[in-house]
């Protein structure tokens, strides 16, 4: 691997990164219909807009139309379609309803509030959505317990007509719109579950060839269980994995949903965490779940050889929050760790170019049968020791990471 990283990695030596240093990715990237885009940490200003320039590039060059953020799927499905069309409309909404570790990063103006915006003047404008099963946005909080309200009544489903459904209506409101997890914990959870099991099951039986309605229920049946989950596993190591696999498998039967019905036939950028967009994440010699979205997608009939993983991984510098106001006292800069010069990041980073290409599928068809693990900052900015050959495609190396402001 030490040898494949020096000799065959595409160096880029263009700190502006345009688009023409991006075309290496794209070849290997293929005919591939959706390609996940990774980050170390939800605090990556660098690779935000790396990330940025490849959806760009997917976009201008490839064909790609639909970005699905790590984000509110019911806000960013149906809250888009019901918001005014004007500019700045849009670019509120987006503004509000786009996790905010994302929406007020410096480096992701220009792709959310200028370009996505100029596309939606021209016949190919680049559609944004989300696969988030977290409906706490602003819309969520603002509209979805009174959609949902006039949903279950207007399919007359039985338990709408039940002496618990305001109860119901008014426990799903409070727990939609809490303001932290201490909050949240307040909620009667299995009641919750329950109420959200029998509609869930109910609506079928109503809503024939209507299956956003069915998504939306589950992913919030779904929702509560996790919350459950991790009400019971502060201190239980287990408990946390639970959630976790809860949320991944929603967020994997969402993206297989936008691909299969929303957004039949179209190209598909998924942008979310490394550890979202990993595959065979029940091989990983320090597993933290089960399966992941990204080898549940991978494993997924219809969308089998149709899936790329770009992870990122970087060297050095730092990341978090700069204190705006909002996200200072929740992340502090912290220093990328480098310490392992036997690594990727520490065989790229004596090369000194600013970014780097590595192709792992090029990589494992000249060597089938390499299965030695070897060190990367994989999933946060700790190393790692795994055969990450077989968990991503391939992987867009950053020389400096920096922060959000």
């Amino acid at each position: 691997m030490k040898s494949f990283v020096r000799k065959e990695s595409y160096l880029i030596k263009n700190a502006e990164l345009q688009q023409a240093d991006l075309k290496p990715i794209g070849e290997a990237i293929g005919n591939a219909r959706i390609v996940m885009l990774g980050e170390q940490w939800h605090g990556d200003g660098a690779a935000f807009l790396a990330k940025s320039k490849i959806v760009k590039y997917l976009h201008d060059s490839l064909g790609f139309n639909v970005l699905a953020m790590e984000s509110d799927l019911y806000a960013l499905t149906r809250g888009l379609e019901t918001v005014a069309t004007d500019t700045a409309s849009i670019r509120q909404f987006l503004h509000n309803n786009i996790s905010s570790v994302w929406a007020n990063c410096s480096t992701t103006n220009d792709l959310f509030y200028h370009y996505m915006l100029q596309t939606y003047t021209t016949g190919r404008p680049l559609r944004i959505t989300g696969i988030d099963n977290q409906f706490l946005m602003d819309y969520s909080r603002k509209k979805l317990v009174t959609e949902l309200d006039s949903i279950f009544r207007k399919y007359e489903l039985p338990y709408a007509r039940t002496a618990h459904y305001n109860r119901f209506l008014s426990s799903l409101n409070a727990f939609i719109r809490h303001k932290d997890l201490e909050a949240a914990n307040k909620t009667d959870y299995p009641f919750l579950e329950d109420a959200l099991l029998q509609l869930k099951t109910q609506l079928p039986e109503k809503s024939t060839g209507d299956d956003y309605w069915i998504l939306v229920t589950n992913n919030l049946l779904q929702l509560v269980r996790q919350y459950e989950y991790m009400k019971r596993g502060r201190q239980q190591q287990v408990m946390m994995k639970a959630a976790d696999s809860i949320r991944d498998r929603q967020m994997a039967d969402n993206v297989s949903w936008l691909a299969s019905s929303k957004y039949k036939g179209e190209k598909i950028i998924v942008w979310a965490a490394n550890s979202h967009i990993m595959k065979h994440s029940n091989s990983l010699q320090n597993r933290w779940i089960s399966r992941n979205m990204g080898s549940l997608l991978a494993e997924t009939a219809a969308l089998q050889g149709n899936v790329y993983s770009l992870g990122i991984t970087s060297a050095i510098g730092s990341h978090g929050w700069f204190n705006d106001g909002m996200h200072g006292d929740r992340e502090k800069i912290q220093s990328v760790s480098f310490g392992q010069k036997e690594s990727i990041d520490g065989w790229l980073l004596e090369k000194g170019d600013p970014f780097a290409f590595i192709n792992f599928r090029r990589f494992n068809k000249k060597y089938p049968d390499f299965k030695e693990a070897f060190y990367m900052k994989g999933r946060g900015h700790i190393y790692q020791k795994e055969s990450w050959n077989r968990h991503y495609d391939g992987v867009f190396y950053i020389k400096e990471m920096y922060p959000c402001r």
